[in-house]
């Protein structure tokens, strides 16, 4: 197709605000929109080759999928594999599992569903996480393999009639994304079917203007059509939040100012701004785009874990500058030699390819197989801090052998005539039951149950039949058990989460009609093992503070949301579980020495006795005077 510049100008607008918003700068908190402008730039071009080639007769899958893999992979596969030795020094042995894990769902055009799976696109962590933005080539490369096959099968109907399907699938993709993203807004965020429709937008320009159907002849027309398209991409950028789920009704500002800005951008638009995105460094930084957009996260992670600092001005233009020199590079010395068909044959591209690729997936599963290389990082540590390691495996048994010993005793039927306390929730709960079962100035006045409800599962219990079948048998059992009507007190303990918690909500308001409900925070810290050995290798003096900078904040924003949702329910206490490890005032968490938290969240034994102790010193008389209170209420 013929080249346009200007496109390659969007290019540097879709990228450049990706960056900033990697970075951290709170004033590009909605900078991730720049992918969905990218998904409409890649619609558009592919649709304009794909159908222009078969309008020639000229069309060739095994020519598409090559053009796809020179652009794609040869800088894709380059980046990681100079970053491995990186990572694999400066990363704990946790974090390396997961990076080398992450190399092979690159490679097999899956990281979207990896990295759904392993975290939270906007959460903490993802900020050390090297190929996090990886996710979005996986949707591309996703959308290759169906996208053509799709183009077959309606080369034969009317362009009017194809115009239609494609309005519908775009609409419908909308619609979907968004209902999607209040279930799930970390699937919806990562899932094809909910990204899609943004590729196909760009589709359907690409359709409208091969045919001339959005043709503008008015110069002052395109002028302002331009001109309202780039205002329409600076307002989502503002008004767009990664604290709100997304996609969601304002994802179709990015998309509908890209596709303005495709239609009027021309030579002859004298009254936009068609010569800001024909400027030559613009010009230039978009030709980069690919390059610069894998490589700056990379770099961003890297900074971050090693000096466990945060990217300020100065450190942010000194990553950018090494960003830039090395796309460039990237651009001159590997996506002009592999996209150049007379330096490199077909034959020899996928030739080269599948050795790179079996390379890099055959070391990501060493690297999962080898819990990243745990032995090479534990030599790597002094003896003492060798000591402490060793001695985690030994925190772990115990515990195993606990939580066994007292759930195994958990008859899940009320008999003393003590308070009677419900405690349900995940793997979370049964911590909770733990620790107050090992407490022993509970057992004189409290009798405690556990019951496993996931927060996924809650619900009434009067409208069970709704549920899904992987729900039944945990609703079945307990309303079958009546445990919820024989409880004087009901404490919930999980780890909540956006897409469940307007059912959380739902249960809390059916249950606490009955007797009083505590809900227990999520309280989740990044893994403690990882925190534990950036302690012993870089030299870390206050630890508690280190802890506490560590607290998953994006748990945090979850368990809030629900804390907002039952704030105006009778006979409801919110109680906040960070509050049992740490002192908020002075931003301090003790969880080492002795080890309290043994993953991000779950409890040891010497975790539980601070946790059952401190409950009961806490909420003890609060538990008995909720209940009398709620008694009396009631009477």
């Amino acid at each position: 197709m013929k080249y346009r510049a200007e496109i390659d100008g969007l290019r540097a607008l879709a990228v450049l605000p990706v960056i900033l918003f990697h970075a951290g700068f709170e004033l590009f908190s909605g900078g991730f929109i720049g992918v969905d402008i990218f998904f409409v730039i890649s619609g558009y071009l592919i649709t304009t080759i794909i159908v222009t080639e078969m309008d020639k007769g000229k069309f060739s899958i095994v020519n598409f999928y090559e053009r796809r893999a020179r652009r794609i992979l040869p800088p894709l596969y380059l980046m990681i594999i100079i970053i491995i030795p990186i990572v694999l020094y400066v990363y704990p042995p946790h974090a390396v599992k997961d990076f080398f894990q992450s190399i092979v769902a690159v490679v097999a055009f899956l990281s979207n569903y990896f990295f759904y799976i392993e975290l939270d696109y906007f959460n903490d962590i993802s900020d050390i996480s090297p190929l996090i933005h990886t996710w979005s080539l996986s949707i591309e490369e996703q959308f290759y393999f169906i996208f053509p096959a799709l183009l077959f099968i309606i080369a034969n109907l009317k362009h009017n009639l194809k115009i239609l399907l494609f309005f519908v699938f775009t609409f419908l993709g909308y619609f979907y994304s968004i209902y999607l993203a209040n279930i799930d807004a970390s699937f919806a965020y990562f899932h094809f079917l909910s990204r899609f429709w943004q590729i196909l937008f760009g589709s359907l320009i690409a359709l409208l203007l091969l045919n001339n159907e959005l043709l503008i002849k008015s110069n002052k027309l395109n002028g302002l059509l331009s001109l309202l398209g780039f205002c329409i991409i600076i307002a989502a950028l503002i008004l767009i939040n990664k604290d709100d789920p997304y996609p969601n009704f304002l994802s179709i500002l990015a998309v509908l100012g890209t596709g303005l800005l495709i239609i009027s951008l021309n030579k002859e638009n004298k009254y936009g701004i068609y010569k800001l995105f024909t400027f030559r460094p613009i010009v230039f930084t978009g030709l980069l785009s690919y390059s610069l957009y894998l490589w700056h996260q990379p770099l961003f992670a890297i900074y971050r874990e090693f000096t466990l600092l945060q990217i300020n001005l100065v450190s942010f233009s000194i990553l950018f500058l090494l960003s830039f020199a090395l796309s460039y590079l990237s651009y001159k010395y590997v996506e002009s030699i592999f996209r150049d068909k007379t330096r490199l044959s077909r034959s020899q591209l996928f030739i080269i390819l599948f050795i790179t690729a079996s390379f890099l997936g055959a070391i990501g599963y060493g690297g999962h197989k080898s819990n990243g290389f745990y032995d090479l990082k534990y030599k790597m540590l002094s003896l003492e801090s060798r000591k402490v390691f060793e001695d985690i495996e030994k925190v772990k048994s115990d515990r195993n052998q606990l939580w066994n010993d007292v759930l195994e005793k958990n008859t899940k039927t009320f008999k003393s005539k003590a308070i009677k306390v419900l405690i349900i929730g995940d793997s979370k709960g049964e911590d909770l039951y733990v620790s107050l079962k090992q407490e022993r100035r509970f057992t004189e006045e409290f009798d405690f149950v556990y019951m496993r409800w996931d927060d996924t599962c809650m619900m009434p219990l009067n409208d069970i039949k709704e549920a899904p079948s992987t729900c039944q048998i945990e609703l079945i059992e307990l309303s079958s058990s009546k445990l919820t009507n024989e409880a004087d007190l009901i404490i919930l303990s999980s780890t909540w989460q956006y897409s469940s918690n307007k059912k959380v909500e739902d249960t809390i308001r059916f249950l606490s009609d009955k007797k009083p409900i505590y809900v227990i925070s999520t309280a989740n810290f990044n893994d403690v093992t990882s925190l534990m050995y950036k302690i012993a290798t870089k030299d870390i003096n206050d630890t508690e503070s280190f802890i506490f900078k560590n607290i998953r904040l994006d748990w945090q924003k979850q368990t809030a949301d629900l804390e907002k949702r039952i704030s105006n329910l009778k006979g409801v206490r919110y109680i906040e579980k960070l509050e049992f490890f740490c002192n908020l005032k002075i931003d301090k968490c003790s969880l080492i020495n002795p080890l309290l938290i043994l993953d991000s969240g779950h409890v040891t034994v010497e975790g539980a006795k601070v946790f059952g102790n401190k409950f009961y010193e806490g909420y003890a008389n609060t538990m008995i005077n909720d209940i009398n209170n709620y008694s009396k209420i009631k009477e």
